[in-house]
């Protein structure tokens, strides 16, 4: 810094606190923002003493380095010159997910006093967060997840989700559709995954459309029971199922797609061992018929 015949150099100040008062000032940048001014005085007369009763400039300083083991994790205040002497407060603060662990002197108060003695270095040390991982089916009958657990701040997790015998995986609680799911974690976090029963088709038909029906055929979700009847046909009797079952109706555990064909015989009646009139009813086989 230089001055005019009219002025006097006070000093470096940072706000208004004295750094120096020599001309020539070497600084550091540290890594907050900060303002220096060099500040003058103007000469009014001729008796002004130009000497101040005391020169901070002429202690001796200190540089205090505050920094930290892993940029990404937190940040540090305090780095500056200081007066040798000069008590000063450095502090360690953490990013989101993230948490202070020491000093590297061993302090762990993340705030802390100092007094300058002469240049020195402190490192904070930052760790990420634990966070709990929970990872749940929405039927455990229906399938198996893996994946919960603890994990860092940031870290990645791998979720499975495999279906059980007739179901089917649809899509995890965060819209994911693959069964195998990494996710970064960032927090306490439950994730679901869906599954589904399998739908399957049971195709039940009669052998002749002519001699009878079969109704309870159609899709199905794995699991479930269904009823099939066999319905005859007049002058027509149900024989039995194609998979030798005879009960009729009949009820089916639905696992798998699945053809079944009923089978339906004519009744033969013998025209000289009965006399029937048009409209009345007869029983024939045990079952009753209407002319």
């Amino acid at each position: 810094a230089a001055t005019d015949l009219n002025h006097i150099f006070d000093g470096w100040y940072i706000g208004d606190s004295l750094l120096t008062k020599t001309t020539e000032l070497i600084y550091t940048v540290p890594r907050n923002a900060t303002t220096l001014t060099a500040k003058a005085t103007k000469i009014e007369n001729d008796n002004w003493n130009p000497t101040p009763p005391s020169d901070p400039g002429d202690r001796e300083q200190a540089y205090v380095t505050v920094q930290v083991n892993n940029a990404n994790m937190g940040r540090t205040i305090g780095s500056a010159h200081y007066f040798v002497g000069d008590t000063i407060t450095i502090q360690a603060i953490p990013y989101a997910g993230y948490h202070f662990l020491q000093w590297e002197d061993g302090s762990t108060q993340p705030v802390r006093r100092i007094v300058v003695m002469e240049d020195v270095v402190y490192t904070a040390s930052f760790a990420p967060n634990d966070y709990q991982l929970q990872v749940f089916a929405n039927d455990d009958k229906m399938g198996v997840v893996k994946g919960s657990g603890t994990y860092a701040y940031k870290s990645y997790a791998t979720l499975t989700a495999t279906p059980s015998v007739g179901y089917q995986f649809l899509h995890w609680s965060d819209h994911n559709t693959y069964s195998e799911h990494r996710v970064c974690v960032t927090s306490d976090t439950i994730i679901t995954a869906y599954f589904a029963p399998k739908s399957y088709h049971v195709n039940a038909t009669a052998s002749d459309t002519q001699k009878g029906s079969v109704i309870g055929g159609g899709v199905y979700a794995y699991g479930d029971t269904i009823e099939l009847t066999a319905i005859p046909n007049f002058g027509c009797q149900f024989v039995g199922w194609t998979d030798g079952v005879v009960d009729n109706p009949r009820q089916i555990v639905v696992t798998e797609d699945i053809t079944i064909t009923a089978e339906f015989e004519v009744l033969y009646l013998k025209p000289d061992t009965v006399t029937i009139c048009y409209g009345e009813e007869y029983t024939w086989n045990n079952k009753t018929y209407k002319t």
